[in-house]
């Protein structure tokens, strides 16, 4: 049975990363000690390896991919604080895609106006992603 979940979170988390990354990463796992990894190119990095935005990248998915297993049968609000201070524009907008894309309802709190801007750009609604400053 833990296998079976580890292979499933495993899989949310990879295809998670994937689409905020436009398919850069593809694959993220947890080692022995459930440390988050990052393969690519047959080597295994972990987070401090990487850039600070992938490593934020990395730790949204497993939440987010935490969140999806956990709540499969029914879609519970998402509440993020200032998540995503660490990523630059390309990150940023990539991330509030997938977001936009979300079952549910998602709270975004942030001092930041960037977020606001980005979400009207791209015509995502306000009824999706609830914006606070």
């Amino acid at each position: 049975v833990y296998q079976d979940a580890r292979k499933q979170m495993e899989e949310k988390m990879s295809q998670i990363l994937a689409e905020m990354t436009q398919g850069k990463y593809d694959r993220i796992g947890l080692d022995e000690q459930m440390n988050l990894v990052l393969e690519k190119d047959g080597q295994k990095l972990q987070p401090w390896q990487l850039s600070q935005g992938v490593m934020e990248q990395m730790y949204i998915a497993l939440r987010m991919g935490a969140g999806g297993i956990f709540t499969r049968e029914e879609s519970m609000p998402i509440i993020l604080d200032e998540v995503f201070a660490a990523f630059d524009e390309k990150r940023l907008e990539s991330a509030l895609k997938w977001l936009s894309r979300q079952k549910g309802q998602i709270f975004l709190f942030t001092c930041q106006r960037r977020e606001m801007e980005i979400l009207e750009r791209n015509h995502i609604s306000y009824g999706k992603i609830l914006l606070s400053r």
